[in-house]
């Protein structure tokens, strides 16, 4: 042996294919030497299993190339439909995307048309506390106007009580004194 890989693996694919070659003639015999005699077709059992180094890399490349033209082809077809399968299923979910953003959308016009309606609520509740406040303001000062007059009238009237007392007693006291005046002269 040389030691060369490349010369030994020459000598490989030699001794392969004599042995197929061998193989090929043992088959013929075979089918020659039929025992029922039958008419020879060419056709008989196969020869025993061949080893996978004895296939010529070349027939390994023919047979490659030509199942890769019969595929293909198809293939070929098949990823193009599966891109443009991926590329409409891109399109339809971007497009669900949207209309759920629609929806949600109306769902937040939803709500807010549910807070402005609340807020008008809440608006007519306050105009009319506040209308109720200036009606109780004006009540108030209405009442502190009232209670002012009756005050001042109250005093008033004490006023003139008390100058009704003070000319009473004026008068009592002028009476008395006249008549004091009177019994102290004649004497």
């Amino acid at each position: 042996m040389s030691g060369d890989p490349a010369v030994e693996e020459q000598r490989g694919d030699q001794q392969s294919r004599d042995m197929d070659a061998d193989s090929n003639k043992e088959s013929t015999d075979i089918h020659e030497k039929d025992p029922q005699g039958a008419p020879e077709t060419g056709e008989g059992p196969l020869p025993e299993e061949e080893s996978w180094t004895a296939v010529d890399p070349s027939m390994v490349e023919k047979l490659s190339i030509g199942l890769l033209e019969i595929c293909l082809p198809s293939l070929q077809k098949s990823k193009s439909s599966l891109d443009d399968l991926l590329q409409n299923q891109q399109f339809l979910t971007e497009s669900v995307q949207q209309e759920n953003s629609k929806f949600a959308d109306c769902r937040d016009i939803e709500e807010l048309s549910k807070t402005m309606n609340q807020a008008r609520k809440y608006h007519t509740k306050l105009i009319n506390l506040k209308k109720e406040m200036n009606l109780l303001s004006d009540k108030g000062v209405k009442l502190k106007r009232r209670a002012l007059k009756i005050q001042q009238q109250k005093q008033k009237e004490d006023l003139q009580r008390v100058q009704q007392r003070m000319r009473e007693q004026e008068r009592e006291k002028m009476l008395e004194a006249k008549v004091v005046k009177r019994s102290q002269s004649p004497t």
